[in-house]
């Protein structure tokens, strides 16, 4: 029930409740991850910080839409690099089965521990599922660092 103006009305709920973010999610590697130079690799993100409607698969590492959710989601993605450089490193967000969609380039920068992050609103359909990716062209395999506060990646729907 709701006042206007002293006369009592009845309201749906569903035209005040606050909005509906779900699915979200968000991933975290539990432990570092050695990436092989100038090759593609999808990062291990095998543990969560939170995941209440169980769309984001440790196992595969990917978000996968579910039944009825598509819709606008904002992404999110960042990781730490261990001690490298190199001329080229990027971050991939991913959509399966499709081309490399958002990226965060670092390219050749002072700092061998760098921390970058990306993010993007996307527009997604069921059943489409989304992985990170990491490149880098320094020489050898070099780590990534793990951790829920160093590599990560996350989701939630903004939207149908």
């Amino acid at each position: 029930l709701v006042s206007d103006a002293g006369t009592i009305k009845r309201i749906d709920y569903s035209l005040i409740k606050g909005a509906d973010f779900s699915p979200n999610f968000r991933a975290y590697m539990s432990s570092n991850q050695s990436i092989s130079t100038a090759t593609v690799t999808k990062l291990s993100l095998d543990a969560e910080s939170f995941d209440p409607d169980s769309a984001f698969n440790t196992s595969s590492n990917t978000f996968t839409v579910p039944s009825g959710k598509g819709g606008k989601y904002f992404i999110y993605a960042q990781v730490r690099k261990n001690n490298f450089s190199g001329t080229r490193n990027e971050l991939f967000v991913k959509v399966v089965g499709g081309s490399n969609i958002l990226i965060a380039e670092l390219g050749n920068i002072g700092d061998s521990y760098s921390t970058f992050f990306t993010s993007s609103v996307l527009d997604l359909t069921a059943a489409q599922e989304i992985e990170i990716d990491f490149y880098h062209d320094d020489s050898g395999s070099r780590t990534i660092y793990s951790g829920e506060t160093n590599t990560f990646f996350g989701a939630f729907r903004l939207s149908d």
